[in-house]
């Protein structure tokens, strides 16, 4: 997985999040560990991750900023990779 990297940056800004309360991070943070967990990746779960991770980024970009932008950088990957 050519993402693999952002995932795991992106997961360890989302406990950073979530350890502060959030229950965003924990819900986006579920969604992309359950991606990561999947072997065989179909269109709708790709899709499903990019949306959530989209929604997401409203949701934060104001708080935090370096999450957004990790965010962002997953979606851009996922986006070009495709499935």
């Amino acid at each position: 997985m050519a993402e693999q990297h952002e995932l795991e940056e992106l997961k360890r800004q989302l406990h950073h999040v979530a350890d502060q309360g959030n229950s965003g991070a924990d819900e986006v943070l579920k969604k992309v560990d359950e991606y990561m967990a999947t072997d065989e990746v179909s269109q709708d779960h790709h899709d499903g991750l990019v949306q959530q991770l989209r929604d997401a980024v409203d949701h934060f970009e104001v708080e935090h900023p370096r999450l957004t932008a990790a965010m962002q950088k997953v979606v851009d990957s996922l986006t070009a990779a495709g499935i």
